[in-house]
């Protein structure tokens, strides 16, 4: 049995027992799911939420308070197809920061992409950020970005220069408030 090791919260992966019960080719096709089977891409939002969803829910509160106390940082990778028939790596990184922290703890994880978004200088990005940056270099075409990202939309206002992690309005400098 293999195991999640979290500062001092240690949480064994079933996933490694399921995948090994899977034939070769289920275990290809599952790997290659762009959206896997909870309905959408394995992302740091998912991975926190599924650590927290392996404790009984009368638990849930105590480790969602540990998460945000332990986690230094996650790291999740997909695997993109190049343009050299090969794959490459597509990560998304999230570090502990106090808006990182209050999240977990709270239960609002649903936060955690937008602040991620926001601290690139902090070195933090989303998959979409790293599409965008591989599609620059070269690395993928536009199609494979499409295809792979979690927020088409986002990425394709990106692709066309409209910056969406900047805020829209902005305060009024003649008003006082």
């Amino acid at each position: 049995m293999s195991v999640l090791a979290l500062g001092r919260l240690m949480i064994p992966s079933a996933g490694r027992r399921q995948a090994a019960r899977r034939s070769p080719i289920q275990r290809f096709r599952h790997a290659n799911e762009p959206w896997g089977r909870a309905g959408g891409r394995r992302s740091v939002t998912q991975a926190t939420n599924r650590i927290r969803e392996y404790y009984p829910s009368s638990e849930q509160a105590n480790i969602s308070s540990l998460l945000g106390r332990n986690i230094n940082t996650i790291i999740c990778q997909r695997l993109i197809p190049n343009v050299r028939g090969t794959r490459t790596p597509c990560l998304e990184i999230m570090k502990r920061d106090a808006g990182v922290e209050a999240a977990i703890q709270s239960n609002n994880v649903h936060l955690l992409t937008g602040i991620i978004e926001v601290s690139l200088n902090r070195g933090m990005h989303t998959f979409d950020q790293y599409l965008f940056e591989l599609l620059a270099a070269g690395i993928i075409t536009q199609e494979t970005a499409l295809y792979f990202a979690v927020n088409k939309h986002k990425l394709d206002m990106a692709l066309r220069g409209i910056q969406t992690y900047t805020p829209i309005l902005r305060p009024d400098e003649d008003r006082s408030v």
